[in-house]
């Protein structure tokens, strides 16, 4: 059961989300800018990289030994969301676990409809294994 805290603040985001309606493109742009508050952990590095044609990005903790990988998939429902809007959540992922994090920027709908996001998705894991990835290794999160 929520406590009372909790259910006051779903009451308020559902009176806020009655009152205000936004575009896909406003909702993303606010992700985007709210993401910008929040900073990556201290000595964690990002590489870019095409994962078979989807961009792709890894957050990399100091220190952090090549053994496991998070694959993880940011939230959104395939409509919102973006490496930028996760970066620092998956870095913070990243840190707390001591592995490498995958982020992939997967087509997001309703420009790109069900199932391009699904594809995506696939792809990137189907990728992490033709990297030398081993299935026992690689864990896959998301919200």
């Amino acid at each position: 059961m929520p406590s009372p805290e909790a259910e006051k603040l779903a009451r308020k985001l559902r009176a806020y989300r009655d009152t205000h309606q936004f575009t896909v493109e406003e909702e993303r742009a606010q992700l985007d800018e709210l993401s910008q508050r929040f900073s990556l952990p201290e000595g964690m590095s990002t590489q870019p990289v095409d994962v078979n044609g989807v961009p792709g990005e890894w957050l990399i903790p100091a220190g952090c030994p090549d053994t496991g990988v998070l694959y993880y998939l940011h939230g959104g429902a395939y409509a919102i969301g973006s490496i930028q809007s996760y970066r620092h959540f998956a870095g913070a992922l990243a840190e707390a676990a001591g592995v490498r994090v995958l982020l992939i920027e997967y087509r997001l709908a309703p420009e790109n409809p069900y199932p391009a996001g699904l594809e995506d998705a696939v792809t990137g894991y189907r990728w992490l294994l033709e990297q030398g990835h081993a299935p026992d290794v690689i864990s896959i999160g998301g919200d």
